[in-house]
């Protein structure tokens, strides 16, 4: 037996059904318990509606109190009469009245009769009655019933993977069209083999199973690979001994590298005031650079109300020799920092380059060996 709570499987993932034109099916559901039921039992049977409502309110009207207080007591004092229940429920639009009727089991728990009026005929459709003998009994019994109890019939679809062209549904055999089931919604056990698994089919939705017995096979493990074939180890080479020397020794002359205090005394070459020059020169240029700048802000000139045309005159001629002179001294100030700075990448990268070479004359050749510090 499926013990799925009905809502707890539509609050994953469903959504309400499309809507599906003015003639879609809806059902009112009034509810009408006896005296002296048992009344926890009853009110989970409605909880459980008004949970499933929050999916299928389009689908599901509930008649009870507040807003629809009237309606339901309308519909109570027409008791028995198919006529009088089709003529409200057509009224109010809906295509069946789905009268809930709780009554106390002598057994215990509650039986509850589900009679649904179609309005277009003034029949009963359908009849089902549940037997309730504790509140889990309500969620696994109208888990299973709940769709038919209030007709919604739109069928949901089972997807299987590599299926056959017929599976055992709830124990009868099934076609599959493209490896898919139509089936009505509600629980079902789809079976294949001595393989069997349980889903929840809601409207419009659909569900995908997967079968161990229906996947391939693992493919094959790789083959062993066989052992490699090693060839025999090879015989050691036997040391051979240079020839001794016949001549006389030769003679070898090495000139290696510096000292330390060389090195020192090199670090203080008059190379270094290469580069003190060129900093000093580029410091020169960028001082230059700034009077020149100075010097520029003064080729600008006011003129008030009252100024004569001669000294009009003579302001613009400062102005000019102004700025004569400050392009001057900017076009001198940028030679003289780019002097100074070519003079110090000359002494950087050329002048202070260290180079040590190492030589050794021997009998039959010689070699030379250079080694540099830049």
């Amino acid at each position: 037996m499926i013990t799925l709570v009905l809502v707890g499987a539509l609050g994953a993932a469903v959504q309400p059904p499309a809507k599906a034109g003015p003639e879609k099916h809806r059902a009112g559901v009034v509810f009408l318990p006896d005296k002296g039921i048992d009344a926890p039992i009853f009110a989970e049977v409605q909880a459980f509606f008004t949970q499933a409502n929050t999916f299928y309110g389009e689908e599901v009207l509930l008649i009870g109190d507040g807003p629809r207080k009237a309606l339901r007591q309308r519909l109570a004092k027409c008791g028995a009469d198919l006529r009088c229940l089709a003529k409200i429920g057509r009224n109010n639009k809906l295509s069946e009245v789905v009268l809930a009727r709780g009554q106390a089991n002598p057994a215990g728990g509650v039986r509850v009769v589900f009679s649904a009026v179609s309005v277009a005929t003034a029949s009963v459709a359908r009849e089902i009655t549940l037997e309730l003998a504790s509140s889990e009994a309500v969620k696994v019994e109208l888990a299973r019933t709940y769709f038919e109890v209030v007709g919604i019939i739109t069928p949901g679809t089972v997807t299987i993977e590599n299926a056959p062209e017929t599976v055992l549904v709830d124990g009868t055999p099934a076609p599959t069209r493209n490896g898919a089931l139509a089936l009505l919604p509600g629980p079902h056990i789809v079976r294949i083999g001595d393989e069997e698994q349980k889903v929840m089919v809601l409207p419009g939705e659909t569900r995908a199973l997967t079968f161990a017995s229906l996947q391939p096979p693992p493919p094959p493990p790789p083959a062993a690979a066989s052992p490699a074939v090693l060839d025999a180890p090879a015989k050691p080479a036997q040391a051979v001994s240079p020839p001794a020397p016949t001549g006389p020794a030769p003679t070898v002359a090495v000139v290696d590298a510096p000292s330390v205090e060389e090195a020192e005394q090199r670090e203080a070459s008059p190379s270094r005031w290469v580069r003190w020059t060129g900093l000093g020169l580029a410091g020169a240029g960028l001082v230059l650079i700034g009077v020149g700048g100075v010097v520029g802000t003064g080729t600008t000139v006011e003129l008030r109300s009252g100024t004569s045309q001669a000294e009009a005159q003579r302001l613009n001629r400062d102005a000019r020799a102004a700025a004569r002179t400050a392009n001057t001294l900017l076009g001198v100030g940028a030679g003289v920092m780019a002097l100074g700075a070519a003079a110090w990448a000359v002494d950087v990268f050329v002048l202070s380059r260290e180079a040590q070479v190492t030589a050794a004359l021997a009998g039959g050749g010689a070699w030379v060996g250079v080694r540099g510090r830049f």
